[in-house]
């Protein structure tokens, strides 16, 4: 497999690291009426982390810079969602943003 760039390696397997913590989230607190956006989300970011295993594997270094901002982005906003979700919940009480390990 020939590598890009180090760097966006190490960012691809964060952002994996951080999707599988999002599932784990979604699982645990998304409500009825955030799941479609989420799932959305996590969706995105897979595809895009696909795409990027696709690039690399074909030793092309076309979009990958885009792919890793596409993920990071969706990652974002589904965090948000998320701790929007756990701040209703518990009636807007402040609730950390650090993932903690399952």
């Amino acid at each position: 497999m020939i590598v890009t760039n180090n760097s966006q390696m190490q960012r691809a397997v964060l952002l994996r690291s951080s999707l599988q913590q999002l599932e784990r989230d979604a699982a645990r607190f998304a409500s009825a009426a955030t799941i479609h956006a989420l799932s959305s989300y996590i969706l995105t970011v897979r595809i895009a982390l696909q795409l990027l295993a696709a690039r690399v594997a074909q030793g092309k270094d076309t979009e990958i810079d885009v792919l890793l901002e596409v993920s990071e982005t969706s990652l974002r906003l589904g965090r948000v969602l998320i701790l929007h979700t756990r701040q209703a919940r518990f009636g807007g009480q402040r609730v950390s943003t650090l993932a903690v390990p399952a």
